[in-house]
């Protein structure tokens, strides 16, 4: 499983001390800029679904192992929309 943004993960942020899987297309980014959004917005962007994981992002053409490995572990899921609107700060991530 791989990690990015570990080392430069940041203490506040919308998504701070959370571990994020994004999956499938989110609109205007690449798969490293999500990642990078992710870091930047204080998480650690993760490439599998673990016992870690706090918050699966599912873009369109999701991965349907991931929703279920997420699913299996009631790990919160918000789709591409939401968590745009997490990383502007409009919305709270569903996670306290």
């Amino acid at each position: 499983m791989g990690v990015y943004g570990a080392g430069s993960m940041q203490s506040e942020g919308p998504l701070a001390g959370l571990q994020v899987v994004v999956t499938g297309l989110v609109p205007g980014m690449t798969r490293a800029e999500a990642a990078e959004a992710v870091a930047a917005a204080g998480g650690v962007s993760q490439t599998a679904v673990s016992g870690k994981t706090n918050l699966l992002v599912c873009g369109e053409e999701a991965g349907q192992r991931k929703l279920e490995a997420a699913a299996e572990r009631g790990i919160y899921v918000v789709d591409a929309d939401r968590f745009l609107r997490i990383l502007a700060g409009d919305q709270p991530p569903p996670i306290s």
